[in-house]
C-alpha cells in the first residue's frame, strides 16, 4: 500500500487529503471509487490528474506512484458554478432582465444541486444558502421553471410504476382556461404514467418562494439553547415527509416560540418506511446525530412523550380535507 495525497481543487484555498492508502495496482474504477469516498465528487463528474495531465482511462492509471504524490481533483461542473455565480449577482440588482437572470441560474442550481457540487465545495454552499433564496423568488412566476419542475416530479412517479424507459410516458402542458380561478401564471397539465391507459389532468398552480425573517434556523441561534420541543418536531417532520437533506440550515422555528419551521427540503426518492418508530430513533442526518447527543434530555421515552404531544396540537388527520380542499381547482359558475 502507498499514501499518497487527493488535492481537491476549485476553491479559493485548496483542499488536501493525507495519507489516503492505496495499492499502486489498484483499478481506475476503484480508484475513482476511493475519490469520490473522500472528496463527495460523484465518479462520474471527477476531472482528475495525475502528474499534470488527465489521468488516463486504463486499467491500472497509477502503477509506479510514489509515497505521498499527489491527485488532483476538482468537481466537473466548476463552469457552472462561474456561470451560477454571475447571473445571481446579476439577479440580486433590479433591472429589466432581473427575471430572466434569475431564472437561468435557478435552473443551473438545480444542476448543481443535482450533481452533488454543493456537498463537495463549503465555501460556495455558503454562497447560495446565504443568496438562492433571493433569486429563487424572482423566477417564481417563470412559467417554463414550474413545467420543468412539473415534469420532472411525473417522471419520478413514472418510474417508480416500474418504468424502465419513457416511452409510455406523457406530459404536456397547455394555458390555464380562463374560467379558472387563481393566477394566470399558473398551468394545466396533462400527464399518462407507466401503466396508465389516458391521461389524467392536474391544475398546477403557483406558490410564491419568499423569506421570513422570524425565521430561525438551528445554525443561526445564538441566544439560546433549542429545546427538546423543537428538535423533536424536526424528528416527527423529517420522519413522516421522508426529508433527504434535512439539515441545521433549513430546519428550526419559528422566533419566539416552539413550533418547527423546516423550509427548502428534498424527500427522500421511492422510500417507505416498515417501522416509523424504528425510522424516528435512528437516522444518519445531521440534525439527527445532533438530537441523539443530547442522551438525558431526549432519551427514547421523551421523544416518544413530545412526538404524542404535537401530533395531538398538529391534528393532522383532520386536515386532510382542507389540503384536498387548497389542491382542487376552484371553477366558477
Amino acid at each position: 500500500m502507498t499514501e499518497i495525497t487527493i488535492r481537491l481543487v476549485g476553491e479559493k484555498d485548496d483542499r488536501l487529503f493525507k495519507g489516503i492508502e492505496v495499492d499502486s495496482e489498484i483499478m481506475y474504477s476503484d480508484l475513482k471509487r476511493r475519490i469520490e469516498t473522500e472528496t463527495k465528487i460523484p465518479a462520474c463528474f471527477q476531472q482528475v490528474e495525475f502528474r499534470g495531465k488527465k489521468l488516463p482511462v486504463v486499467e491500472r492509471p497509477v502503477q509506479d506512484i510514489n509515497v505521498g504524490e499527489e491527485i488532483v481533483v476538482s468537481h466537473t461542473d466548476l463552469p457552472w458554478w462561474e456561470q451560477y455565480k454571475k447571473y445571481t449577482d446579476i439577479a440580486l440588482k433590479p433591472s429589466r432582465e432581473q427575471l430572466w437572470y434569475a431564472s437561468y441560474a435557478v435552473r443551473i442550481h438545480k444542476r448543481l444541486m443535482k450533481n452533488s457540487f454543493f456537498m463537495v465545495y463549503c465555501g460556495f454552499n455558503c454562497y447560495q444558502m446565504e443568496n438562492h433564496h433571493k433569486i429563487a423568488s424572482e423566477a417564481d412566476e417563470d412559467i417554463q421553471l414550474m413545467r420543468e419542475a412539473t415534469k420532472n416530479h411525473f417522471l419520478q412517479q413514472h418510474y417508480k410504476l416500474g418504468a424502465e424507459d419513457e416511452t409510455d410516458f406523457g406530459c404536456r402542458f397547455e394555458a390555464r382556461p380562463i374560467h379558472l380561478g387563481g393566477s394566470r401564471k399558473n398551468t394545466i397539465a396533462y400527464v399518462k404514467l407507466h401503466g396508465q391507459n389516458e391521461e389524467t389532468k392536474f391544475n398546477i398552480k403557483y406558490f410564491a418562494t419568499r423569506w421570513e425573517d422570524n425565521y430561525i434556523p438551528l445554525s443561526g441561534n445564538t441566544e439560546e439553547a433549542v429545546g427538546v420541543d423543537v428538535l423533536v418536531q424536526i424528528l416527527q417532520l423529517g420522519t413522516f415527509l421522508f426529508i433527504d437533506d434535512l439539515h441545521s440550515d433549513n430546519s428550526g422555528y419559528w422566533k419566539d416560540t416552539k413550533q418547527v419551521a423546516i423550509v427548502d427540503f428534498m424527500p427522500k426518492a421511492f422510500v417507505s418506511f416498515t417501522n416509523v418508530k424504528r425510522a424516528f430513533f435512528y437516522n444518519d442526518l445531521s440534525v439527527y446525530r445532533k438530537i441523539s447527543h443530547i442522551d438525558t434530555e431526549c432519551d427514547e421515552a421523551t421523544r416518544i412523550d413530545v412526538a404524542k404531544k404535537w401530533l395531538k396540537k398538529w391534528d393532522l388527520l383532520c386536515k386532510i380535507d382542507l389540503a384536498i380542499e387548497q389542491i382542487t381547482p376552484d371553477m366558477e359558475d
